[in-house]
């Protein structure tokens, strides 16, 4: 992996000040980004320049970086970016500039106008679609101390990138409900006050619950929904007293939103029936939200046969027995035959429940067969007809 530092530099009267880092290393130079190529020691150094700077600096600023042994030093030439068209050049040259799977370190001091903030957002881009690493952002503080002061503090920002990652995170979590990525920023321990400190064992469970739902949720695993789910929330709880980290506390509300109604801990016992009904319907609803529509009709085609054997009476275990559910199957079969045939049946909740029934196997089946069939049905076909079955479920909620 290729150690990048890049930087910017705009035409200014450059002064030599003492840089000093938050580990105590100090450098002394007219140029900051100097200063960070002197402390990381990359391989390839890239200054992004303007006409006016490169004219004036350059020169002076390439002598400097070749003092550094096994460092290679490269001057790229970009506009003022006075216009937006500008923005587009700059975004160019420094794509060309930068290879996949770099590690990129920026110095974001100088440069002119908003230069240094295209840079980050440029580089951050490359993090998603090339795999680039950002290693370090630094930034030196100078009016912070006062121009009086030789020695300038050079602060290490990269918050700023780990910032990017929860967003990152958050919006994938928003969109699909998969909490995967915001599991492995818990687990990755950069956001509490001394990271080299053990992960508390309260927050590493949430990271765990956040991943064994994520999959349970993937994989259509009702009951394994419910229990990480409810773990979740008193992993949660306890968390909070220890501490979690700030980004993920912004979330939290929003985690119990998205998760709590499907919680139940014990989904099996027959004394918890209904409420195992109850979460599997909210779990279908869940699916249906997030655009997941296999998920939901696999699930859904499930319910109505517990709903049907559960209307029944039958509360015990037999409602997860192959051959009892075969011929709870078979019961709404015949029951449906008989509704379109015109025959009367006595119990008319069971319309509503044979109405589902008939729209779920043929979207489920076409799905479940990748479509490898005489007439597949094509994609936004699929996802309506699987809403319009769901809808109808409404008066499918368990009821004691």
């Amino acid at each position: 992996m290729t150690k990048i530092l890049i930087g910017a530099l705009g035409f200014s009267d450059y002064k030599i000040y003492t840089y000093s880092f938050p580990d105590g290393h100090q450098v002394k130079s007219k140029f900051a980004v100097y200063a960070v190529a002197e402390l990381i020691k990359p391989d390839l150094a890239i200054i992004l320049l303007t006409e006016e700077a490169k004219t004036v600096i350059w020169e002076e600023l390439e002598q400097e970086l070749d003092k550094i042994q096994g460092m290679q030093s490269t001057a790229v030439d970009i506009p003022k970016g006075k216009e937006s068209s500008e923005f587009w050049t700059i975004f160019d040259r420094i794509v060309q500039a930068i290879p996949s799977d770099a590690e990129v370190t920026l110095d974001i001091t100088l440069g002119f106008r908003s230069i240094p903030i295209l840079v980050l957002s440029v580089v951050s881009y490359l993090q998603a679609v090339r795999g680039v690493k950002i290693s370090g952002i630094f930034y030196c503080a100078a009016e912070a101390v006062g121009r009086e002061i030789e020695v300038k503090p050079i602060f290490d920002l990269s918050i700023f990138t780990r910032l990017q990652n929860w967003a990152n995170a958050v919006e994938h979590f928003n969109r699909t409900g998969d909490s995967l990525l915001l599991s492995k920023l818990l687990q990755a321990n950069e956001e509490f006050s001394d990271p080299s400190e053990q992960l508390p064992k309260s927050v590493k469970q949430v990271a765990l619950a956040l991943k064994q739902l994520s999959l349970a949720l993937d994989f259509v695993r009702p009951d394994d929904v419910m229990k990480a789910s409810a773990k979740l929330q008193g992993d949660l709880r306890s968390a909070e007293r220890v501490g979690l980290p700030q980004p993920f506390v912004v979330l939290l509300s929003e985690i119990r939103n998205q998760y709590g109604n499907l919680a139940l801990h014990e989904p099996r016992n027959s004394a918890n029936r209904y409420a195992y009904l109850e979460r599997q319907y909210q779990i279908i609803h869940w699916y249906i939200r997030h655009e997941r529509y296999l998920a939901a009709a696999l699930l859904a085609r499930e319910y109505v046969v517990s709903w049907y054997i559960t209307h029944r009476g039958i509360v015990d275990e037999r409602l997860f027995q192959d051959d009892f559910r075969d011929n709870a199957k078979r019961q709404l079969d015949t029951i449906k035959n008989q509704i379109d045939s015109g025959g009367k049946i006595d119990d008319l909740s069971l319309f509503d429940a044979v109405d589902v029934w008939k729209r779920l196997p043929n979207p489920r089946n076409d799905l479940a067969h990748a479509g490898m069939r005489a007439n597949p049905s094509n994609a936004e076909t699929l996802a309506n007809n699987i809403r319009d079955a769901i809808e109808r479920m409404t008066t499918l909620k368990a009821n004691p």
